[in-house]
This record gives structure tokens, C-alpha cells and sequence, in this order.
């Protein structure tokens, strides 16, 4: 008998803080992401630099009509945030969903999504 592995699609990222932008143009954070940089957070502001090609995210104290509320689902401590309109107008490629490491710059108080290289496990 020749087994073969199946390999999920789906993967499970516990230790490292991600966000996938998803082909419907949202911005959707694993628990780790969400646990560290959203926690208590309902609306966020969106920046890019064009250059470094980096999605910034600052918390918003109140809603306004430049910020994005976070959306939380179920117990999982997972959030979106869409952002269709945003990724549109900067050219960011949602054509399929990609998961991109994200961190916090201490400098410019945000937290950073470094959209050049897409993050990968294997």
C-alpha cells in the first residue's frame, strides 16, 4: 500500500503574529496578531508607505469617517478589518488570500504589515 499525505490548505499559525488579506479585500488577523495588537480596540485607521510597500494600523479612539471597525468572531480571538476601499485605491493585490508577518513599530506607534514577501512555513 503507497500512502500519500494530504497537506491542508488551512493552516493553524499559533506563534506567529499574521494577517491574511483575502480575496474579498478584508484584512483578517490570526489570534496571535489579534491577541497582541487589537486587544480592546473596535476602530482602526489604515496607512501605507508606497515605497517600503508596509500597511500601517493605529487604534482610533472613536469612530470616524477614516476609521475601520474591528469585527471579532465568535470565542476565537480572531478580527477583520475591511478594507476593500483601501487595498483597492494602493494597488495591494488581493487576488487570493495571502497571510503577511506583522509586528509593532514602536517608532511610528503602529503596528507594521510588511506586504513584500508573503509569509510561508514551509
Amino acid at each position: 500500500m503507497a500512502y500519500e499525505l494530504f497537506t491542508r490548505k488551512r493552516r493553524v499559525y499559533p506563534d506567529q503574529a499574521l494577517v491574511a488579506i483575502t480575496k474579498a479585500g478584508s484584512l483578517n488577523f490570526n489570534t496571535r496578531a489579534s491577541e497582541e495588537f487589537l486587544k480592546g480596540v473596535n476602530h482602526v485607521t489604515l496607512f501605507f508607505d508606497r515605497q517600503r510597500r508596509l500597511i500601517g494600523l493605529k487604534s482610533a479612539k472613536v469612530k470616524s469617517g477614516d476609521s475601520y471597525p474591528v469585527k471579532r468572531f465568535g470565542a476565537r480571538a480572531v478580527a477583520q478589518v475591511t478594507a476593500i476601499g483601501f487595498v483597492k485605491y494602493f494597488g495591494i493585490n488581493y487576488s487570493e488570500t495571502r497571510r503577511y508577518a506583522a509586528s509593532w513599530n514602536e517608532e511610528e506607534k503602529l503596528v507594521e504589515i510588511d506586504i513584500k514577501e508573503e509569509y510561508s512555513d514551509r
